[in-house]
Order: C-alpha cells, then structure tokens, then sequence
C-alpha cells in the first residue's frame, strides 16, 4: 500500500479501513507462497504453494505435492460482514 493511497486522516498504514480484500495479500511466517492467500480479484483469487519450504508440508490424499497455487472456486465475498466463501 503506497502513501498515497492512504485515508488523509490515516496516521499510518495500520490505521486504514480496508472495505474489500481484492488486491490484498495475507501471508505466514512473513512469507509469500507458504499457504499465503492471494486476492487479486473476485475472479482470480488463489492460495500460494510457491516457496520452496511448502516441501515440508504433507502429500494431498492423492500422493502428490500441493501445487504452486490454487484458485479459490465459486467465490463469494461480502463486504459487510467482511465474509469471504
């Protein structure tokens, strides 16, 4: 988030009043692709696989590695109870 993007009566990033999670990343162990969720749009929204200590994560029920990422399906958010499906 850029400064110029905060509310003018914002003191800082944290004091921001976000009103959608599109174009939001949240993330574990400060990193990005370790199970982190990606919101980029309400038609592209992902969880990452991508950083290399997924490896110690178990295989799916099939065997596999978790892939790379995976898109969120039937997704549904909404805004005033901030509830994402």
């Amino acid at each position: 988030q850029t400064q110029d993007s905060l509310d003018e009566k914002s003191e800082s990033p944290g004091d921001v009043q976000l009103q959608t999670i599109f174009g939001q990343v949240y993330v574990q162990e400060s990193s990005w692709g370790f199970a982190s969720y990606h919101f980029d749009s309400p038609t592209e929204s992902y969880i990452s696989y991508a950083n290399i200590d997924c490896d110690k994560f178990p295989a799916l029920d099939d065997g596999t590695a978790p892939p790379p990422w995976k898109l969120f399906e039937n997704v549904a958010y909404d805004s005033g109870t901030r509830t994402f499906e």
